[in-house]
């Protein structure tokens, strides 16, 4: 049988090949019928030149390229790769190894520690550098670091694998990328990226060092360098530094509010307070706050000014600073490894728990400045982000939460003048609609677009500075400036309110811009263009932190209170509790939660009598008694109840009540 079907086949080829003899031989030309219209004969080709003719032959001499051959070591390494995902049921680690396979398999890349006799020496310097881990707060116990033998090309392969897989873990060890920040709280919304191993890898082979090629992983700021030295001398690596003297503070008189003295500049230096507008040597009224604040933790009489009781706190002999508590050293540190290595030249450093904001630009503090951050129960999210543009005399978009909680009772009771009274007005296509032309019993307030233009009744002041994002957070003035005499300043429900954003406002257009400052003024000029958005060529990037423990300068630190309990949770995650468990009590999800719960009872609910569910409808009597089959329970927004013609047996409809309803009349 087998037999029959090899002479079959014979004879198709051989029908197949004489067809192309004969193709060969025939001449085309424009009289030869195709057969079916729209076949087209091919256009004949021009006859060769002899020249032409010559030059083909010669590149038809040329000898064929040899096909690319793999080699031993390769072709092992590969194998090895195949057989550590077919022994692995780790989803973390069969990604791993489908990286490594793609990488290896490429005859550009790779080995990168092996030869086909052994080990190369850069393998050994980054093993030696990977075992050292635990001085940057790592468990060494989390990177598989491998042992280097090399009895035959299986071992050799397999250690190249494992080198390489090591490597892959330090990195992302040196990210932070053990947690992603949002299973710990969805407020912690930084992006920690590790570096794609196709570009590390060759990167620390190449490298004259590969072992400082690893360290730099890490972060290279210096506030995370003092971190790391602080848990080295806590978990008792290394011995403390010696705590140096600090600069004394001469004799001298009294120096009340306005004083203006090189001894000023002194205090400040001590006290770790350089001066918002560079006026170092000037005693103005924030200084003078926070030396109060100072002599009253010393045990001192609490006093406005530069005193003797001053001069004696700061000249004490030094002690040895304080070391914070371990984990809170580590939560610190891995909130450093989640922020991008490159802060930008020029950016905002908004430290949460310092209720603080300073402009850098270029590594020095150009502006510094309280703020006022978001509530516990509506936090202040930390995230990096872009600021593009500036809103000068901004118009106010009422949040729902405004509207349906306080806004929504006093219409449906008939308090019109509300919106009047507090400078608010509905805008509809453009235009503004009288609150009374609008049926408030079935309208869904959240669907109106609710503004207050600028003014005192505007709660974002002057000036707004928008860094868009998904959690519609920016930095903006403030009618209720005295919040800014508080110790803490938690009261906004999410934004950053700046103490002086006019001020932060010329610094930016001066110092990054170069753009005249008293354009500032022009812009807020009260005849100037209301909501007037100014585009920023010199993009600024905004970094919404949250570092408990800043260096002093003297060798420790300043801690800030945990106020929104982001080191408790970093805390327990580290301890190894369930991220599960962190999740549940987590004051973001908490927040969400109610959100999604007022989105839901904002609409209405149909169901059905052939069911039971958690919605009992309300029956409705007929001529036939009790049969209909759907009734319906209005929301207490009032969204307004489907179509008829939308219901659906067994089924419960959701809807927006949108458009909302206006009728005219009283």
């Amino acid at each position: 049988m087998r037999s029959v079907g090899f002479v079959v086949v014979g004879a198709i080829l051989g029908s197949i090949a004489g067809l192309g003899s004969a193709a060969a031989e025939r001449i085309w030309t424009d009289d030869i019928p195709t057969g079916r219209d729209f076949v087209k004969p091919p256009i004949p080709a021009r006859p060769l030149s002899d020249a032409e003719r010559e030059a083909r032959g010669r590149m038809l001499a040329l000898p064929l390229p040899a096909p690319l051959e793999i080699s031993p070591l390769r072709a092992a390494v590969l194998d090895a790769i195949t057989d550590l995902k077919a022994g692995s049921s780790d989803p973390d680690m069969q990604a791993a190894v489908d990286q490594l396979g793609t990488l290896y398999g490429s005859d550009l890349a790779g080995p990168f520690w092996t030869h086909e006799s052994g080990y190369l020496p850069r393998a050994r310097a980054v093993i030696s550098e990977i075992r050292k881990v635990g001085d940057f707060g790592i468990d060494p116990d989390r990177i598989r670091i491998p042992e280097l033998n090399a009895a035959s090309l299986a071992d050799i392969a397999a250690g190249e694998v494992r080198m390489t897989l090591a490597v892959l873990d330090y990195a992302a060890e040196a990210f932070g990328a053990r947690y992603k920040p949002n299973d710990i709280s969805l407020w912690l919304d930084n992006k920690p990226e590790t570096p794609d191993a196709a570009d590390l890898l060759p990167r620390l082979a190449a490298a004259s060092d590969p072992a400082a090629e690893l360290r730099r992983l890490h972060p290279a700021h210096p506030e995370f360098e003092k971190l790391r030295v602080a848990y080295l001398v806590a978990t008792g690596r290394r011995a403390a530094d010696p705590v140096p003297e600090p600069v004394k503070i001469p004799d001298g008189p009294r120096f009340k509010i306005g004083a203006d003295h090189a001894h000023v500049a002194l205090v400040r230096e001590r006290l770790g307070l350089p001066s918002s507008d560079g006026r170092e040597t000037y005693l103005d009224r924030e200084l003078a706050g926070e030396i109060s604040l100072f002599l009253r933790r010393n045990g001192r009489r609490a006093r406005y000014e530069i005193n003797d009781d001053l001069r004696a706190v700061l000249n004490a002999p030094a002690r040895a600073a304080r070391l914070p508590d371990v984990r809170k050293i580590e939560a610190n540190m891995l909130r450093w490894r989640w922020l991008p290595r490159d802060l930008g030249k020029v950016h905002v450093w908004n430290n949460l728990p310092e209720f603080e904001t300073r402009l850098v630009d270029n590594g020095n503090v150009i502006m510094r400045e309280r703020i006022i951050i978001g509530q516990t129960s509506q936090q202040t999210p930390v995230f990096s982000d872009t600021m593009e543009h500036i809103v000068f005399k901004p118009q106010w978009g009422v949040p729902n939460s405004i509207k349906i909680a306080d806004l929504l009772p006093r219409l449906r009771g008939g308090d019109y003048g509300v919106l009047a009274r507090r400078g608010m007005r509905i805008v509809k296509n453009g235009r503004t609609i009288d609150p009374s032309q609008i049926r408030w019993s079935s309208t869904d307030i959240r669907y109106l677009s609710i503004v207050t233009g600028p003014g005192g009744g505007n709660p974002l002041g002057e000036l707004k500075f928008m860094f868009p994002n998904k959690h519609s957070v920016y930095m903006h003035d403030t009618t209720s400036k005295g919040l800014f005499g508080s110790r803490e300043r938690t009261f906004s429900h999410g934004c950053i309110r700046v103490r002086n954003p006019r001020k932060f406002a010329e610094t930016i257009f001066s110092k990054v811009q170069n753009w005249d400052p008293k354009l500032v003024s022009d812009l807020l000029h009260y005849r100037a263009e209301e909501n007037r958005q100014v585009d920023l060529p010199v993009k600024i990037h905004v970094h919404n932190v949250y570092f408990t423990l800043v260096s002093n300068g003297r060798g420790g630190f300043t801690e800030f209170k945990d106020i929104y309990g982001h080191d408790r949770r970093i805390a327990d995650a580290l301890s190894g509790r369930s991220l599960r468990a962190i999740a549940a009590n987590d004051p973001a999800r908490l927040h969400q939660e109610r959100i999604e719960s007022i989105e839901r009872s904002s609409r209405w609910n149909s169901a059905s009598f052939d069911t039971f569910d958690s919605v009992q409808p309300r029956k409705r009597r007929s001529r036939r008694g009790y049969s209909e089959r759907y009734a319906y329970e209005p929301s207490f927004l009032g969204a307004a109840a489907p179509p008829r013609q939308e219901r659906r047996r067994y089924q419960r409809e959701l809807r927006p009540a949108w458009p909302p309803m206006f009728f005219q009349g009283n």
